[in-house]
């Protein structure tokens, strides 16, 4: 009798939660469109594209990003072969 009296509830939630609409809401942000400067540059174009609308005054290209990010690799390179010296 108390597990018929749980099952009621569940299925109600369960019918309720496939027949009730859900809406999402949506906002257009004003991005301006970067083009990619090279083949498979699509992420540094995205890149570029989110610092310069945080921050419109930016003037780091995606040039400047990928330079960034090898750079940590080159770290992040050097770091493991140090440690797996030990």
């Amino acid at each position: 009798m108390k597990r018929r009296l749980l099952e009621i509830p569940v299925v109600a939630m369960l019918i309720m939660t496939l027949t009730v609409p859900v809406f999402a809401a949506s906002k257009t942000l004003g991005v301006s469109e970067i083009d990619q400067n090279k083949t498979k540059w699509c992420w540094a174009s995205c890149s570029e594209m989110i610092g310069k609308y945080y921050n419109s005054g930016s003037n780091r290209d995606q040039y400047a990003i990928v330079k960034k990010l090898r750079v940590i690799q080159i770290i992040k390179r050097v770091l493991l072969q140090i440690f797996a010296m030990r």
